[in-house]
């Protein structure tokens, strides 16, 4: 009676007092729940319709206004549809409509009203209905911020507020059409129709609806700032509905290209590829849902019927006018156009072949270019470049001509070259630039700017680089590298004497490919020309860059042929002239280099010519050159080689020896020490004392204190890594030479040598020295103990006894000198790592009292974030472990780094993790090596109640999972689920807080180690696993796969989560699969939450293809989606061909199975059980290849997997699902079933 009174009140009163009276309305519908009878409603819908009709000032004003549409949706959901259809249908609803979305579509310029109404700004209601549902659509108090005043509703902000109010009533009648439309009585069904009806027209007429409709997103989103409105995602997907009523005709295609294809390809652009760059009024999560629905739009309805047209017809008439449509806008809309062609999916059944794919594509790049002309210069050249560059990263077929014309057109300008055009064109086709007189002409242009040096901009240097580089590629390809050589020549070679080598062509890059390509491209022939008309190339300023070209070519030959035809050929020609003083360091490298190749693979008598013609120079180099200059160190190199290749009882075997050694001793007497490099010595050096190698250990000691020094102010704390790097290279040497020494039978040579050793080692020795002591020390006694030959030296008079006391004493004296930092750490921590090769009980009595000092410079190098720390205590832990009360109570932080994708397979955890996490989990096994199962569960029971969030949870995970390797399980307790006793603690428990933990996780990184461990458990302690553990497994997969957060999780880390929950839904199929008789249906759950999580994530669009540019090897979002899709087939396989071993029983079952027979497998009985369920993880594959687009590579990566399914499901049962299927599901499941029948007998895992 309320509402009754409330609606006659309407017709009392002017116009102005209309908002008031609505508004009393709309209160009165906030709490207003309908009941048996709706004249009211059908009196109020009437009156609203009646009055918005007209052309007055009144009637355009209440269509304008929001409140009325809030009005009209919430009557939508009051009155059944028979009657609702029939009030719309005579009240011109449609009609209505259109000319509201009309008026909004053009507003006025926005400005500041005198009154102060302004924009809206005020944010969704909490209790605002969700897409899906058109429940309680009246619980939207909104203040009136767009108010009735004319003027107000036609500013922009007025206009969006109505467009807002009018698509939300839309939606919420369509909605409650298909909801309706399934249940109820069929009257409800019928007024469904009535109402669908009311929008079939057709697509001619649909675009009064449709165009306005378009145009108000697209004002949304070139606002400037993002505007909160209700239910904004869902604008799109209602247009999409709208569409979908039409009636169909062939013409649709024509109309969307004409009315739509511009508006659209422009939002898309905006939103898809220019989203970082241009502020946009619409937030991320609205950006997101409307570039896919927009994909899918302009893909079902433009590009696949144009591409049907133009096959069947080669007709272009469409692909012409939407191009021409875009055109105003073509730096967003072309390459949108061009994104959606050349991704668009083939035909199910690959009816379309490729060649007439590839025929599609290029006559839309063509209309593309012909369109272009018309374009402005700014805004055409971006566009093409956008285009050229999508075809690049999808490796798209493009003509020669078309790509040449790009390249005249656009790429070379007069002031400078478009060097992104050039480098997706060679990307595209080399040929472009290497075929016919018309391509070479054209890479005479493009090279000419790189002759001479700092031509190209800094800011095109990389991609002018990358052209250089695949140049030589494309000449490789075509069987031309020795033309491709003079071009380098030619272009590397400065202009005059004396000049600077040109930076491009000397780039290393370049070089290494060249290296790459040498013997796959040429024959040994080829490449003895190529050296004879290098070596003929004798101009002044062609010297340096000819010594470039050899040294590159010279690391590319490795086969016997190629060698014995060219090696010392390259060397003579590298040597033919001789170097002068003022010859660049870099080019007398590249000289030593060759030699050092040279005598490397040369035969005895070609290493004695080269000897002969460098070691004038050789000698020259290693005596006068500065010890920091590459050159030097390179010569040193090339010595070290001529040396090897002496070795042993060469010619030239003491020269050689003598002239390193020399080197060696003025490295250590320099101020201005380098770092050496384990190429540089290979195999000890036998000729010369033993104190050869502790001269390496004191430059190396000058190294590591003029690096310190240097870092002082940067780190808080020096642990040293990269030094004791090359201490640990000092010691692999030392180990060469005393294994050489006590190999075989050593003779007098060999024991004088060892006298020497012992002499020295147990002599003193100043402290800056402790540390290459120590390390030689330690390299010394670990090879002499395992030598067979020990006993034989001993009674030979040798004595080694002494030599581990004079290893305690220094350990000692460096202990107690309480050094911590710098280079006292350094040889703090030589020394403790060599202690562990001594008696453990000798190393307890002599360090007992040093136990708290180590603990106390522990704890002060963990806080200051140091790895030493954990050293420190792995030291205490393997020999005073009683000193640790408690030893995890610590916080252990860790670099957060993500894991790549492929090191899931990797069993050492410490491949995804640096060197404090191996240093961490070396401190825990030396924890747990001597405690029991029940310490350990405690131990473990103690991370999992502290893995929080901190900053120390990536090192707390790490133990967790090494924890779990340790231990050996008990078996479950009695009962489905895990014991809830306090006193009990099993790995079951800690299965379930993993579990817990894992729904948790908000970052790649944790969620990659948290499912590793739950899978460790699964797999290694099958038998401590409850039915709970295995169905939360399970579930806890679906939630996962299914929680909105997900799919920002695989957009972040795609190699990452999705395999991670494949790979626990794996190990359950495969070590717990009799687990899952009888609970079948929640193994369904998780495969189809897993599908709809891999069909539902976005295809590559411009923010993945950004990604794909910093990514190695172009592995973009597609290339993930189809490992995903491979991932996921192969549970379906491991399902529908189990392995014997997972089927075996661990029990002993009831021999009467339900309708098995005596002799039947249980492979088979699995199969035919998983046969009475999978049919349903097929009908959801087809429901969802209707909802998405899914690629051709996803479809054949999932094609084992689902021929796996229907080799399992019976043909009655696959005809019932064919009967459960909508018209649409079974015309994709015809098709599938069709391949299945001709390709898809599995033949089993």
């Amino acid at each position: 009676a309320t509402l009754v009174r409330a609606v006659r009140a309407l017709d009392h009163g002017d116009a102005e007092t209309i908002p008031d009276r609505l508004e009393r309305v709309w209160d009165i519908l906030e709490d207003y729940r309908g009941g048996n009878f709706h004249a009211a409603e059908e009196m109020l819908l009437r009156w609203l319709l009646k009055n918005m009709t007209g052309s007055s000032s009144t009637a355009e004003r209440l269509r304008r206004y929001p409140r009325v549409w809030h009005i009209l949706a919430a009557v939508f959901t009051l009155i059944p549809l028979f009657s609702l259809a029939k009030s719309l249908a005579d009240r011109r609803f449609v009609g209505l409509l259109q000319q509201t979305l009309k008026d909004i579509a053009a507003p006025e310029q926005e400005q500041t009203d005198v009154n102060g109404h302004g924009p809206d700004s005020d944010v969704d209601m909490a209790d605002a209905p969700s897409p899906g549902s058109p429940a309680n659509p009246r619980k939207r108090k909104r203040p009136d911020t767009v108010g009735f005043h004319a003027a107000s509703q036609r500013r922009l902000s007025g206009c969006l507020h109505t467009a807002e109010a009018v698509f939300d009533a839309v939606r919420i009648l369509l909605s409650r059409c298909e909801l309706q439309s399934l249940d109820g009585p069929a009257t409800h069904r019928m007024g469904a129709e009535h109402v669908k009806s009311l929008f079939s027209t057709s697509a001619a007429d649909a675009m009064s609806i449709l165009v306005p409709w378009l145009t108000m997103c697209g004002l949304a989103v070139d606002g400037p700032d993002p505007v909160q409105l209700r239910e904004q995602s869902s604008w799109l997907s209602t247009f999409a509905a709208l569409w979908e009523l039409r009636l169909q005709s062939a013409a649709d295609a024509s109309e969307v290209a004409t009315h739509l294809s511009g508006t659209a390809a422009r939002i898309l652009g905006k939103l898809a590829r220019h989203a970082g760059q241009t502020p946009l009024g619409v937030d991320a999560i609205i950006r997101e849902r409307w570039t896919r629905d927009l994909r899918r739009f302009l893909t079902r309805n433009l590009i696949l019927p144009a591409r049907a047209i133009f096959l069947n017809k080669r007709s272009q008439e469409i692909v012409k006018v939407a191009v021409d449509m875009s055109s105003p806008s073509a730096q967003f809309s072309f390459p949108v156009l061009f994104d959606l062609v050349s991704n668009s999916p083939l035909e199910h059944g690959a009816k379309t072949s490729k060649k007439d794919h590839e025929t599609w594509v290029q006559t839309v790049f063509d209309a593309i270019l012909h369109a272009a002309r018309n374009v402005n210069p700014e805004n055409r050249t971006a566009a093409v470049r956008s285009v050229m560059e999508l075809a690049a990263e999808r490796g798209t077929a493009l003509s020669i001509s078309s790509l040449r014309a790009v390249c005249n057109d656009y790429a070379l300008r007069k002031d400078e070259h478009d060097w992104s055009l050039l480098l997706a064109a060679i990307k595209l086709n080399p040929d472009v630039f290497l075929i016919a007189d018309e391509g070479k002409r054209l890479l005479e242009r493009v090279l000419e700017r790189t002759k001479e040096p700092y031509s190209v901009a800094a800011g095109d240097w990389e991609k002018a680089a990358r052209f250089i580089v695949l140049l030589a590629d494309g000449y490789a390809q075509a069987r031309d590298l020795s033309t491709f050589v003079r071009v380098w020549l030619d272009h590397l070679a400065p202009t005059k004497p004396g000049g600077v080598i040109q930076p491009l062509w000397a780039q290393d890059e370049l070089a290494e490919t060249v290296a790459r390509l040498v013997q796959p491209s040429l024959t040994s022939a080829q490449l003895v020309d190529i050296i004879e008309w290098l070596a003929s190339r004798t101009l002044q300023n062609e010297t340096w860059a000819k010594i470039h070209i050899l040294e590159a070519l010279s690391n590319g030959i490795s086969q016997e042929d190629f060698i014995d035809a060219v090696n010392i050929k390259i060397f003579e020609a590298a040597f033919a002239e001789k170097s002068s003083k003022s010859e660049n360091p870099s080019i007398s490298a590249l000289r030593w280099t060759v030699a050092s190749k040279a005598v490397a693979r040369g035969t005895s008598q070609e290493a004695d010519h080269v000897w002969s013609q460098i070691k004038s120079d050789l000698k020259n180099t290693l005596q006068k050159g500065h010890v920091d200059m590459v050159n030097t160190f390179t010569a040193f190199k090339c010595c070290v080689a001529v040396w090897l290749a002496n070795h042993p009882s060469g010619p030239h075997e003491d020269d050689t020896a003598s002239m390193i050694c020399c080197f060696v001793e003025r490295i250590q007497k320099t101020s201005e020490p380098t770092k050496l490099s384990s190429d540089g010595s290979k195999a000890p050096i036998t000729k010369g004392a033993f104190s050869h190698l502790e001269s390496i250990g004191r430059c190396l000691s000058k190294v590591h204190k003029r690096s310190n020094r240097r870092s002082r102010d940067k780190l808080p704390v020096d642990d040293g890594l990269g030094d004791r790097g090359n201490f640990r290279l000092l010691q692999q040497l030392t180990v060469l030479a005393i294994r050489q020494m006590t190999s075989g039978n050593p003779g007098e040579r060999e024991k004088a040598y060892l006298r020497e050793a012992i002499s020295l080692l147990q002599s003193q020795c100043d402290d800056s020295d402790a540390a290459a002591r120590i390390v030689l020390l330690q390299a010394f006694i670990s090879t002499v103990q395992s030598s067979p030959a020990i006993r034989k030296l001993e009674e030979d008079g040798l004595n080694f006894n002494d030599l581990n006391s004079r290893l305690v004493q220094l350990a000692s004296s460096t202990i107690a000198s309480g050094k911590r930092s710098g280079k006292g750490l350094l040889v703090l921590l030589l020394a403790l790592g060599a202690l562990s090769d001594l008696d453990r009980e000798a190393v307890r009595s002599a360090f007992s009292d040093s136990v708290p000092s180590l603990l106390e410079a522990s704890n002060s190098l963990l806080e200051a974030g140091s790895r030493a720390g954990w050293e420190l205590r792995t030291f205490v832990a393997n020999h005073f472990p009683e000193v640790l009360e408690s030893p995890l109570e610590l916080k252990m932080p860790v670099e957060q780094s993500s894991p790549q994708g492929e090191g899931e397979e990797s069993e050492n955890v410490e491949s995804a993790a640096t060197l404090d996490k191996t240093a961490l989990l070396q401190y825990l096994d030396a924890v747990v090596r001597s405690a029991d199962e029940d310490a350990k569960l405690g131990y473990l029971k103690e991370l999992l109640l502290r893995l929080g969030e901190g900053q120390d949870m990536i090192g707390r995970q790490l133990v967790v999972y090494r924890l779990i390797q340790h231990l050996k399980g008990k078996a479950a307790a009695p009962g489905s689920r895990p014991s809830d006793s306090p006193d009990r603690f099993d790995l079951a428990q800690a299965h379930s807080m993993l579990c817990d933990r894992l729904l948790q996780t908000s970052t790649p990184p944790s969620f990659y180690l948290t499912a590793r461990a739950i899978r460790l458990i699964l797999d290694q302690n099958p038998a401590c696993m409850t039915q709970w553990n295995i169905e939360l497994t399970l579930s806890t997969v679906s939630a996962i796969s299914a929680r909105p957060s997900t799919q920002a999780l695989l957009s972040e880390s795609p190699g990452i989560i999705y395999p991670a929950l494949c790979r626990l839904v794996e190990m359950v199929i495969r070590r717990h699969r009799k687990r899952l008789d009888g609970h079948f249906h929640i193994l369904l759950i998780a495969l189809q939450s897993l599908l709809r999580l891999l069909l539902s994530q976005p295809d590559a669009d411009a923010d993945s293809r950004q990604q794909q540019q910093q990514q190695p090897h172009g592995s973009g979002g597609k290339q993930w989606k189809e490992k995903q899709a491979k991932l996921f087939a192969r549970l379906l396989t491991l399902i529908c061909e189990p392995t014997a071993a997972s089927v075996t029983r661990s029990q002993q079952a009831n021999t009467a199975a339900a309708g098995a027979g005596p002799l039947e497998s249980e492979r088979d009985k699995a199969k035919r059980y998983a046969g009475q369920f999978m049919y349903l993880v097929l009908m959801q594959y087809v429901k969802l290849q209707l909802e998405y687009v899914v690629p051709l590579g996803v479809r054949e990566a999932l094609e084992p997997g689902v021929y796996a399914i229907m080799g399992i499901t019976t043909p009655d049962v696959l005809r019932i699902m064919n009967d459960g299927l909508d018209p649409g599901g079974r015309v994709v499941f015809k098709e599938m079933y069709k391949m299945y029948q001709r390709f898809g007998k599995w033949s089993g895992v």
